[in-house]
C-alpha cells in the first residue's frame, strides 16, 4: 500500500491543502520519502495525524484519542471539516503471496479514494455520498454534535472489512510521534501476542499520545530469546538475527567520535544488553539518540511481521510509515544518514516525515519530495522545494526551504551589521574614534567569518567576481 493523495478542508490550520506524492523517477510511481518542513504550528503534525487517522481504517480510527470538535479549523465558513485520501493497493506478489491482499470486484481494481467528516458542536448537515444514483432526500445527513463520519461507499465498505481492520495482511501502516519513549519492559518468559498490541489503532498511538511510551523491541527480544531456548518457535533465531542486524545497521558508523555499539546477549533478567566499546550496557540505559531509534526501529521490525507472517526478506514488505520530529535526540551526523539508512533497510516502505533538521532534508536523497509548510496572510501554503539534495547546510537554510536571512548568532549578526556600517561610512570618511572600532572589530569579524567576506557585503561580491575573473594575473 501507499499514498498517492491527500486532500484536507477546514482541518485545524488548512482551509484547504491538496498534496500529491507521486513523481519520483516515473510519473506513475509514488515517492518513497517525502520530507515535511516548516515552522512550529505550520501544519506538518496536522498533515501525519490526519493521514495515520485515515491509514488506521473507519473503525480503529475511531479508538484513536481524537476530539472533532478540536480538528475543525476556527473560523471556517462550513461547520465541518473533510479530509480524503487516495491509497494504492500493492498489486507485487512475494514468496507465493501477494503483498496486499484480496482483490475488489472482477476487474481488481488496486486505487481507492475515501473522506472522512469531522464536526463540533454546531448542528450541521453533512454532503451524503452513496453509491448508485442519487434521490431526492438522500443529500444530506444530520449531526448534532462532535462526530466522525467516514462517507459510506462501496469501496470504502470492501476496505473496511478486507484490508484496514486489526490483522489485515499487508496494507500495512504505522505512525510514530515526536516523543519516541524506549520504556522499561517487564523481562520473563512471554508469548509474542504479548509483545505489543497488534490492534491496528496501536500502530498510530505514539502519533496521537505524548505519553505512550514504546517497550516492543526489548519485548520482542526476550520473547526470541525464550523461544530459542524453549525450542517453540523455529525462526525465533533468524527473527533475532535480522532484527539485529537492521536495526544495528541504522547506527552511526563508529570512528574516532562515535563509540563501536553492538548487540551482545539478553541476561536473565530478560534485559537487552548491548556492547559500546568493551562496555556492556542494558539498551534502557543507552543514549537518547540510541533508544529513540531501537523504540522506533523495534516496534517497526514487530508490526512488520505481524502484518507480512509469509516473509522472510522485510525488505519486500510495502506500507506506510509516518514519523514526527525523526531528528529528535539524534546527533547532526546520524541526521545527515539516517533518512539513507532507512530507504536501504525498508526500500518499499513509503515514509513520510516531519522535521526541523536541515540535515534530514538534504540526507534524503536525490528522489525525495520535500514540501515547505509556511503561513501567509492567516493561510497555510505547501511549497515544493527543488533539489534539496544537493544544497549544503549553511545555504539550504537560507534557501526557501528554511528562510533564514542569518545563520550566525544574534550577537554575531549585530556584529557583522555595525562593522558593515563602518566599513561602507569608510568611502566618505571615519572619525579617528570610528576607526579605532573598526579596527577592533576586525579580529572579531575574521574569527567569525574563518578569512571568508561577510557574506552579502562589497567584498563578498567583488572576491566572486575574481574568482570567476577568466584571466589571473601572474606574479
Amino acid at each position: 500500500m501507499w499514498i498517492k493523495q491527500i486532500n484536507l478542508q477546514n482541518i485545524k490550520c488548512f482551509s484547504e491543502l491538496d498534496l500529491s506524492f507521486v513523481g519520483g523517477s516515473k510519473e506513475a510511481e509514488p515517492y518513497r520519502w517525502i520530507t515535511l518542513l516548516g515552522e512550529n504550528g505550520s501544519g506538518k503534525s496536522t498533515i501525519l495525524r490526519a493521514l495515520g487517522f485515515m491509514l488506521a481504517g473507519p473503525d480503529p480510527a475511531q479508538q484513536l484519542p481524537v476530539k472533532p470538535a478540536n480538528w475543525l479549523r476556527e473560523g471556517a465558513s462550513e461547520k465541518y471539516g473533510k479530509a480524503t485520501v487516495t491509497i494504492y493497493q500493492d498489486e507485487e506478489k512475494s514468496e507465493g503471496a501477494q503483498i496486499d491482499q484480496g482483490d475488489f470486484t472482477s476487474q481488481k481494481r488496486r486505487q481507492f479514494t475515501y473522506s472522512c467528516y469531522f464536526t463540533g458542536y454546531e448542528e450541521v448537515q453533512l454532503p451524503s455520498k452513496k453509491s448508485g444514483p442519487k434521490k431526492e432526500g438522500e443529500l444530506y445527513l444530520i449531526r448534532r454534535g462532535p462526530s466522525i463520519t467516514f462517507e459510506i461507499t462501496q469501496p470504502l465498505s470492501w476496505l473496511r472489512a478486507y484490508a484496514l481492520y486489526s490483522g489485515a495482511k499487508g496494507w500495512f501502516a504505522a505512525g510514530y510521534g515526536a516523543f519516541r519513549h524506549s520504556g522499561q519492559s517487564s523481562g520473563g518468559q512471554m508469548s509474542e501476542q504479548k509483545v505489543a498490541s497488534n490492534d491496528r489503532e496501536a500502530y498510530f498511538e505514539t502519533l496521537f499520545s505524548d505519553e505512550r511510551s514504546i517497550t516492543t523491541f526489548e519485548k520482542w527480544m526476550t520473547y526470541l530469546k525464550w523461544a530459542i531456548d524453549t525450542k517453540s518457535d523455529e525462526h525465533a533465531e533468524s527473527k533475532l538475527i535480522k532484527t539485529i542486524q537492521i536495526v544495528t545497521a541504522l547506527f552511526p558508523q563508529p570512528d574516532d567520535y562515535n563509540a563501536k555499539i553492538r548487540y551482545d546477549h539478553i541476561d536473565q533478567e530478560g534485559r537487552v544488553i548491548f556492547n559500546v566499546d568493551g562496555v556492556c550496557i542494558p539498551s534502557t540505559e543507552l543514549s537518547d539518540g540510541y533508544r529513540s531509534l531501537l523504540a522506533l526501529t523495534g516496534d517497526l521490525m514487530w508490526r512488520l511481521v505481524q502484518s507480512f507472517p509469509h516473509l522472510s526478506d522485510l525488505k519486500q514488505a510495502s506500507g506506510v510509515v509516518l514519523i514526527d520530529e525523526l531528528d529528535t535526540h539524534l546527533h547532526p551526523r546520524w541526521q545527515r544518514e539516517i533518512p539513507q539508512s532507512l530507504q536501504r533497510a525498508f526500500p518499499r516502505l513509503q515514509f513520510i516525515v516531519a522535521t526541523h533538521s536541515p540535515l534530514i532534508a538534504i540526507g534524503a536523497g536525490e528522489n525525495a519530495l520535500t514540501l515547505r509548510c509556511q503561513i501567509e496572510q492567516g493561510k497555510v501554503k505547501v511549497q515544493p522545494i527543488q533539489d534539496a539534495y544537493l544544497y549544503e547546510v549553511d545555504d539550504i537554510l537560507r534557501s526557501p526551504a528554511f528562510d533564514l536571512q542569518y545563520t550566525n548568532s544574534p550577537d554575531a549578526q549585530e556584529l557583522q551589521e555595525h562593522y558593515q556600517e563602518l566599513r561602507d561610512q569608510q568611502l566618505t570618511g571615519l572619525s579617528p574614534e570610528q576607526e579605532t572600532i573598526l579596527q577592533q572589530m576586525e579580529e572579531k569579524i575574521s574569527k567569525m567569518n574563518r578569512g571568508f567576506p561577510i557574506r552579502g557585503s562589497l567584498d563578498e561580491k567583488i572576491s566572486r567576481f575574481l574568482d570567476q575573473w577568466p584571466v589571473k594575473a601572474s606574479g
